[in-house]
This record gives C-alpha cells, structure tokens and sequence, in this order.
C-alpha cells in the first residue's frame, strides 16, 4: 500500500519535484477536491467526501431505505423530504420503521438527518402545486417551531476577529457531519407571475452546507478514482515528454500490482467494459495508448493542459473531459457488499477520459450502449441507401 500511495503522490507534486505540469496536477487534483454545486444551500466546489443530500425519492428508487447503509455516507447524509413527501410520511410511520426514523430526525445531528424542501415542480410552470404546499406548511413550521436551516453560530466566522470562534470552525470541517448546521426546511419557489418566495433571501458563505449525492465517494474511493485516472494518464501516447519511459513502466507496474488487490461486487476495479475500449494497442506505435473511447482519438498528455475558456466558460475540441461510463443523471446508486461502502455515479470503476467533443456524444449511453446504437446507425444508413439505390 505504501509503495502506490508514493506512486501517486509523486504524479500529483508540484513545485521543484513535479513530474507532470501544475494544469495537469491541477485538474486531477480538482476531481475529488471541487465537487459541482447543485445541491440546495450548495458548498463552495469542495470534497466529495463531504456531507450530502439526497431526495427521498432517490432513496427509495435505488432500494437503499436502510438506516445501517445510508449511514455508510460517513461524513452526514441529509435526506430531502420534497413538498408533500413529509405528509406522506406521516400516514406510514406507525406501520414502517424508515419512515417513522424519517420524521423523527428533521433536523437532527445524526449521521442520516432530515428536512423538509419545497421547491417548484417539473411540468408545474407557475409553480402553483408548491405554493400549496407551502401554505400547508407554515402551520406544521410554527407549531414546531421550525426554523431555516442554517450553519450553527459556533461555526461562523466572527469578522471582528482574526480566530474563529471556536479551534475546530476550520473550512476543511464545516462540509463534516450533521452537527455543524441546525434547522429544519428549505423552501424556493419561483415562476409565473407571482414573486419569488424563499426561506434563504440573502447569499451568504454561512449557508453554504451541502454537496449533491451524485458527487459523493469516500476517501478510500477517492484515492481509488486518483489510482484509475493516473493510471490512464500514463499511456498517453507522449507521456514521455514529461516522464521517462522506465519510470512510467515501474509506475504502471506498481499500479497494476495494487488493482489486483482491489475487487468490487461487480468486479475489479478496472472495469471491463471500459478499459478495452480505452486503452488499445496502436500497431504503428507497438504498445497501448490512450483513446477517446467514443471518438477513437488518440488522447495527448499536452490535452490536459488546455483549460476552458473562463470568458464563456467554452471548452475547445481537443478539451479533456472527466467521463461517467454510467451517466450520473440516471440517479443510480448502489450498496456494494464487498467493500461496504456506497457508490455513486463518481466511482472507479465508472470514469474515464474522453474528450469533450466524445463527451457530448456520448450522451446518457455507456460505452457498450454507444457502440451499439452506432453500429445500429452505421446498418440502417447502409440498408436505406441499398434500397433506395434498387429503387431508382
């Protein structure tokens, strides 16, 4: 374990020891590091490891309504009861464990809390449907005494003060565990013609509190994906510019030596239905190379350093992508028995890279998915053009 934890370390050092540029380390780095920020009250791009949210509705889709397995979100899980799911609820409890744990941890400090979200509808463009909820709420919020969550006052900076208030309010913990904000419903509602109501008008950096679920991996995971990433990284075709080709076969070596000791329920950590369609041995060249799997383009290590254009935010062809085999927006979570842990969409056995353009192909298909529906295509076109041609 040692001898591939230096292996990655080194690939990722900057300064006077760094093997590859500071973009590439960078944009490695920023993978596990800067999660997106489309959760509710969204933290400012930080680990994925980080305390999460989920809709109930997610829960219950992916089966995992288990207390002992949701709690593998080892830093906070906060399960969102979305507009009615909260009066739902309230009718099974007496019947149903989950949805009794559920209602009797809004707002909790356990490592699976609970609040309350009202937020406008698809297909509902007047957001009408959430404005009732909301007034069927404003009750249950005073007679409770409920109230916005919020960090707790602890874990706010004091601006009169160069310290915290308090030695542990450091950035690095506020994104750990659920005893660092308190409250218990987040409602926004906007559309129509009607003004925008929200229980959070101001944007300040003390709501700052959560990372989206689909981002989650722990940090045994997260190294994980590094391991998978780099070991990528190193069959670019002119990988060489920058590291010795003896040196990135040991590296490889060592790699190699470390994935065969990693196994998932589904299978090994380098998944094979990706890495055949990544890495292909290229005749002329005679050895394995790094390729686009879905444009087939030979993949250069000076692609990674080209960065998206901060103007506009655009990304130019030869942009390199961090790539879901699985596509996050699919919702799919799973609970792998083997390793014990809960795997999201960002998992090692599901990424790779491609480039931008492929990355947009792709679409929601796996690669085998594709592959398919181009090969589909490729027999349609050539039928049609057959026919038509007999027909003339």
């Amino acid at each position: 374990m040692q001898q591939i934890k230096s292996t990655v370390t080194s690939l990722l050092s900057k300064g006077k020891k760094a093997l590859l540029p500071e973009k590439i380390v960078t944009k490695i780095n920023n993978n596990n590091g800067k999660c997106g920020t489309n959760s509710i009250l969204s933290n400012a791009r930080t680990k994925r490891s980080g305390r999460v949210t989920i809709p109930y509705r997610i829960v219950m889709l992916n089966k995992i309504n288990n207390i002992s397995i949701l709690e593998k979100f080892e830093e906070g899980l906060v399960i969102l009861l979305e507009n009615n799911d909260y009066f739902i609820l309230l009718e099974k409890e007496k019947e149903d464990e989950f949805s009794k744990y559920l209602i009797e941890n809004i707002g909790s400090d356990n490592v699976v809390s609970c609040v309350v979200c009202i937020r406008s509808e698809k297909g509902d463009s007047g957001s009408s449907r959430a404005r009732e909820i909301l007034e069927k709420f404003k009750p249950v919020f005073e007679e409770k005494v409920w109230s916005p969550i919020k960090r707790k006052a602890i874990f706010i900076k004091d601006k009169d003060k160069d310290k915290d208030k308090d030695k542990e309010n450091k950035r690095s913990l506020i994104t750990e565990g659920n005893s660092k904000w308190e409250g218990e419903y987040y409602y926004d509602i906007s559309g129509g013609d009607q003004i925008t109501q929200t229980s959070h008008p101001e944007k300040s950096k003390d709501i700052q509190l959560f990372n989206e679920y689909f981002d989650y991996a722990n940090e045994t995971e997260c190294f994980n994906i590094d391991c998978v990433m780099l070991y990528f990284i190193l069959h670019c075709h002119d990988i060489n510019i920058y590291i010795p080709e003896d040196d990135v076969d040991k590296m490889k070596k060592n790699f190699e030596e470390y994935f065969i000791t990693i196994d998932y329920e589904d299978g090994n950590i380098l998944n094979d239905e990706i890495v055949p369609e990544c890495l292909i041995h290229n005749e002329e060249m005679n050895k394995t190379i790094l390729y686009c799997p879905i444009t087939l383009e030979p993949i250069s290590i000076k692609y990674l350093e080209i960065e998206s254009s901060k103007e506009n935010n655009s990304k130019e062809h030869n942009y390199i992508d961090i790539c879901h085999n699985e596509a996050r927006s699919k919702d799919l979570l799973y609970y792998d028995k083997k390793r014990n842990i809960i795997l999201t969409g960002a998992r090692a056995r599901n990424l790779f890279w491609g480039t931008h353009l492929g990355n947009m192909q792709q679409q929601d298909f796996t690669i085998k998915e594709y592959v398919e529906n181009e090969e589909k295509k490729y027999l349609k076109r050539k039928y049609l053009k057959r026919k038509n041609l007999t027909n003339i």
